[in-house]
């Protein structure tokens, strides 16, 4: 994520089992949300004052944790974070250099504790990740699958290593909102209707457009035994929602076409087999533009929604590069230290480009 050194006045308020935690002297507070791992935010406190010492002696392992942040000039305080104590880190030195680090994480870490092996029978996915919510104390949201699975072997995985494995299948995201566990597609049509302006509190904005990865098809290609004969399922890049000129026609006018295959996935049913390659697809297609971007802190920006990036008031033109448009968010790290104030860094991906 970048790096800014200028100052970025915000308000914030620290929640720690339900009660107002002090911030007056908090040297530090990261909250960085991303959508291949849990939610993690730490707490950085100076251990120079009794109501400090008394306030993190009193943290225990488990304590509900909520962070809210205030763009500067703002009163309204949004959440960033939602969440439980998983860690007390501490540094004691002589003098008044002594501090301890509070490390919180969102409750999809609960998947990750300890390893399974279990076998599901005759169930569809989104009943196993339904599942795998309650073992784990969370509530399930997830968007129904038609595929049954005669039996689905979770062998020596963590929840969560093996529920991702069951997404990428589905070309589904795994998120939890709070002690709420989301199994659904990505929703790249849904639009946040926040444009970030180049000089207008975007800072810097990094795009890297990359075609090594780009394709036009997917084929995905099993074997069913019961039947014994092929199962075969195709994915081709269509238009984008993201921008005019796909990646995979820049990629094709200039290359050729591309279709790539995958042929060492279970594959049960031609259902299943066509969702496995508009996964995969979707996966290549999304790496044609990527790159980091930081802004003044923007406590409403999350992963997974689709911002606007507006880059043509540097030139003092309307005309827009091939790199203005709408990016899908895939991690966004909330910064407030004492230093430099309140900062937004993101990483963004996007499978198009503007016509040029």
């Amino acid at each position: 994520m970048p790096e800014q050194s200028t100052m970025y006045t915000a308000a914030f308020e620290i929640k720690i089992d339900g009660k107002v935690f002090p911030t007056e002297q908090v040297e530090a507070v990261i909250v960085d949300r991303d959508l291949d791992q849990p939610d993690m935010c730490a707490i950085s406190v100076p251990l120079s004052a009794p109501d400090l010492i008394a306030a993190v002696e009193k943290v225990k392992l488990g304590n509900a944790v909520e962070v809210k942040f205030a763009p500067g000039g703002s009163e309204t305080l949004e959440m960033v974070f939602q969440g439980e104590i998983a860690g007390i880190e501490a540094s004691y030195a002589s003098g008044e250099n002594s501090r301890a680090v509070l490390r919180a994480f969102n409750r999809l870490h609960r998947l990750l504790r300890g390893r399974n092996s279990k076998t599901y029978q005759r169930m569809k996915d989104s009943d196993i990740a339904s599942q795998i919510a309650q073992n784990n104390g969370l509530t399930a949201s997830c968007s129904t699958t038609t595929v049954i699975h005669e039996h689905i072997y979770q062998h020596n995985q963590t929840d969560l290593e093996f529920l991702r494995d069951r997404a990428r299948v589905l070309g589904f995201e795994v998120v939890v909102e709070d002690k709420t566990l989301r199994f659904r597609k990505p929703e790249v049509d849904r639009d946040s209707g926040i444009t970030l302006r180049l000089d207008e509190g975007l800072l810097n904005f990094s795009p890297r457009l990359s075609s090594a990865r780009v394709v036009q098809k997917v084929q995905v290609r099993g074997w069913d035994p019961v039947k014994k004969e092929e199962v075969i399922g195709e994915a081709s890049a269509l238009s984008s929602r993201l921008g005019d000129a796909t990646g995979a026609s820049r990629s094709k006018s200039a290359f050729g076409e591309v279709t790539t295959y995958s042929v060492n996935q279970p594959i049960a049913s031609a259902e299943e087999a066509k969702n496995l390659a508009e996964a995969k697809l979707a996966d290549h297609l999304m790496s044609y533009i990527t790159g980091e971007g930081l802004c003044i802190g923007r406590p409403d920006l999350l992963p997974g929604m689709v911002v606007s990036i507006s880059l043509s008031a540097q030139s003092g033109t309307q005309t827009k590069t091939r790199f203005d448009g709408k990016y899908m968010l895939v991690a966004v790290c909330h910064r407030f230290t004492g230093t430099s104030g309140y900062n937004t860094a993101f990483r963004f991906r996007r499978d198009a480009e503007n016509p040029t």
